[in-house]
C-alpha cells in the first residue's frame, strides 16, 4: 500500500511543478516531484485542521487534486508523449527506491518517533484535535505526523521510505542542478561539470551525521532538502532571469513551517537572503516572501491557540519564534502599499543591507547573552565544541574540511552570481543555531542532542555552495581540476 502513497505523492508534485517548469527542466521536476507532493499533502492537511473540517484522507486529497486540476486547466499545457515518458521513468525510479527502503526496513524508530507517529494516528482517528494531542503538538514537529496520517488511512503501520526518498532526491538534485549552474557559469570542462557535483553528493552521503539522519525517523533529510532547494531555486531564478524557478523555492519554504518547532527561526535567514536578491523584481520578491513569512507567524499563532503551549515549548517561546518571521512578513507586505517606496533607490539599498543587519543582530545577541549569562552560554558553546571536536561522533572532519575550503576560496576562486544568497543563508542559519544553543542550558555533547542534529540540515547547502564556488573558478591555474 505504501507504493500507492508514493505514486500519489509523486503525481501531485509532478502535476503542480509541470505547470511552471515543464519547459525549463523536466528532470528537476522528476527529482523533486515526490517531496513536492508530500508538501502539497501536508499543506492541505494543515488547511483542513485550521478550518476545523473533520479529517478524512479524501478531504486533503480532494483539495490537492481540485487545485492542481484547475491550475493545469487554466495555466498548464497538454502533456506530450516525451513528458509522459519522463513521468513514468522518474515515478519508476522513486518506486524502486521505495521498494528497497521497505524491503530492508531502513528507517530507525526512537521514543520521539513514537510520539510523532502517535500524533498522526490520533489526528486520523479522531478527525482533528482533541485534548490528548495538545502536549505532543506543542513539543514535536508535525510534518511527519501529517504524512503518516495517510499511512494510518491505508492501514500501513508507518511509511518506511519517506526519508530515504527525500535523501535520494537531495543527492540527485545536487548532481543535476550543480551541473546546470556550472554550465551556466561558463564551465566547459565536463569532468568538472559532472565530477564535482558527484563528488559533493558522495561527500554528503558518506558523512555520518547526514547518513544517519537520512534513516532516523525525524525530518533531518527532508528539512535539509528543502533548505537546499529554496536557496538553489532562488539563485536559478536570479541568474537565469526566470521567476518560474521560485515555485520550487515557495514550496520548499512552506514545507519547512511544520518540520521543526524552531523552524520560524532557522528558516528566517533564508527568507531574508532571498528577499535581498536585487536581480529578482522587487514586486516578485514581495509576493513571494511576504505571504510565506506571514504564514510562519500564523502557524505559530495556531499552535498557541490550539494548545496554549502545554508541551515542551512554552507560550513565550512559541510567540518569540513565530513573531520574528511574522513581523518580517508584515514589513515586507507594507511595501505593497507604496509604489514610490518599492521603486525608491534608498529602499532597494536598505533591502540589500538586510542580510548584513541580520548577521550583526544575531552576532550581537549571542555576545550580549553570553556576557550576561556566562555560565549557561559557555557550557552550551563548550558542548558544541565537544561535538564538533570529537571525531568519533562523525562531524569533525566534515566541518573542518568545509571551513578550510570556505576560508581558502577567496584566494583560489572568484565570486559567482548568487553567491551571497548561499553565504547569508548558511551563515544566518549557523548563527541562529548558535543563538538557540546559548539559550539552552540542557545542551549536551552527542548525536542525539537536538541542536547538534540540526547542523546536518544545512550540510547539503554547504556542500553545494563549495561545489559551485570551486567549480566555476576563473582561476583554474590555482586549483587542481
Amino acid at each position: 500500500m505504501e507504493f500507492i502513497a508514493v505514486i500519489i505523492a509523486f503525481m501531485l508534485g509532478w502535476g503542480c511543478l509541470r505547470v511552471f517548469l515543464i519547459q525549463s527542466d523536466v528532470h528537476t521536476i522528476g527529482m523533486f516531484a515526490f517531496p513536492a507532493g508530500m508538501t502539497i499533502w501536508v499543506l492541505s492537511v494543515i488547511v483542513t485542521l485550521i478550518l476545523h473540517i473533520p479529517y478524512s484522507p479524501w478531504v486533503p486529497l480532494s483539495l490537492c487534486m481540485v487545485g492542481i486540476g484547475i491550475l493545469n486547466r487554466w495555466v498548464g499545457q497538454r502533456p506530450r508523449r516525451l513528458e509522459i515518458l519522463h513521468l513514468v521513468l522518474w515515478c519508476g525510479v522513486m518506486v524502486l527506491i521505495s521498494a528497497i527502503a521497505q524491503h530492508y526496513d531502513l528507517t530507525v524508530l526512537t521514543t520521539d518517533t513514537l510520539f510523532i507517529l502517535s500524533m498522526g494516528e490520533q489526528f486520523a482517528q479522531h478527525g482533528g484535535f482533541h485534548d490528548g494531542l495538545k502536549a505532543v503538538f506543542a513539543s514535536f514537529s508535525s510534518y511527519l505526523a501529517f504524512v503518516q496520517m495517510a499511512a494510518y488511512s491505508l492501514n500501513v503501520e508507518y511509511f518506511k521510505s519517506v526519508l530515504p526518498l527525500s535523501a535520494s532526491s537531495t543527492v540527485l538534485l545536487m548532481v543535476w542542478l550543480g551541473r546546470r549552474l556550472l554550465l551556466h557559469f561558463g564551465q566547459n570542462n565536463l569532468v568538472v561539470v559532472w565530477g564535482l557535483p558527484i563528488l559533493g553528493a558522495a561527500v554528503l552521503v558518506s558523512s555520518y551525521p547526514y547518513f544517519w539522519g537520512a534513516f532516523y525517523m525525524k525530518t533531518a533529510p527532508v528539512y535539509g532538502l528543502m533548505i537546499f532547494v529554496a536557496c538553489v531555486g532562488a539563485v536559478l531564478a536570479s541568474v537565469e532571469r526566470e521567476p518560474r524557478w521560485l515555485v520550487i523555492t515557495s514550496l520548499a519554504l512552506l514545507a519547512t513551517i511544520s518540520m521543526r518547532l524552531e523552524a520560524g527561526l532557522t528558516s528566517l535567514p533564508i527568507l531574508v537572503a532571498i528577499f535581498s536578491i536585487a536581480t529578482i523584481d522587487i514586486n516578485v520578491r514581495i509576493r513571494l516572501i511576504g505571504p510565506i513569512s506571514l504564514a510562519f507567524g500564523g502557524w505559530y499563532a495556531f499552535i498557541i491557540i490550539m494548545t496554549f503551549a502545554r508541551g515542551m515549548f512554552g507560550v513565550y517561546e512559541l510567540f518569540a519564534i513565530g513573531v520574528l518571521p511574522g513581523i518580517f512578513g508584515v514589513a515586507v507586505c507594507t511595501l505593497v502599499l507604496s509604489e514610490r517606496m518599492r521603486t525608491s533607490l534608498s529602499m532597494n539599498r536598505a533591502v540589500m543591507l538586510l542580510p548584513w543587519l541580520m548577521v550583526v543582530c544575531l552576532s550581537g545577541f549571542i555576545v550580549a547573552y553570553g556576557l550576561t549569562h556566562q555560565e549557561t552560554a559557555f557550557k552550551s558553546l563548550a558542548q558544541y565544541g565537544c561535538y564538533l571536536g570529537n571525531p568519533s561522533l562523525g562531524a569533525t572532519f566534515f566541518w573542518a574540511a568545509a571551513v578550510a575550503l570556505v576560508l581558502s576560496a577567496p584566494f583560489l576562486t572568484d565570486r559567482f552570481p548568487g553567491e551571497t544568497t548561499f553565504v547569508f543563508s548558511i551563515v544566518g542559519f549557523l548563527l541562529v543555531l548558535a543563538a538557540i544553543g546559548v539559550l539552552t542550558p540542557w545542551k549536551h555533547c552527542g548525536t542525539h542532542d537536538s541542536t547538534n542534529r540540526i547542523l546536518a540540515h544545512i550540510m547539503p547547502t554547504v556542500i553545494f555552495y563549495i561545489v559551485i564556488k570551486y567549480g566555476c573558478s576563473r582561476k583554474p591555474n590555482k586549483i587542481l581540476i
